[in-house]
């Protein structure tokens, strides 16, 4: 059985309501699709994965966005 506090994080992960922005760390991101961090920013980097840019250093995803872009390429 899971931890609860994993059973939380599944649950805000893919929690997404409506009406409800959700942004996503590139950790948070890359739990969702099974990859490395270090994946999510290759893909921002070098192939132009969309993210949103909210200060100089701070970076989150839109699942949406992601989902689309990842549709665009056959993912």
């Amino acid at each position: 059985m899971a931890h609860p506090r994993q059973q939380r994080e599944a649950v805000r992960l893919f929690d997404n309501r409506e009406g409800s922005p959700h942004l996503l760390t590139a950790e948070d991101l890359a739990y969702r699709l099974r990859v490395a961090p270090k994946t999510i920013r290759k893909w921002r980097y070098e192939d132009g994965m969309p993210a949103v840019k909210l200060g100089k250093r701070l970076v989150r995803y839109s699942w949406e966005e992601v989902f689309a872009w990842l549709q665009t390429r056959g993912g």
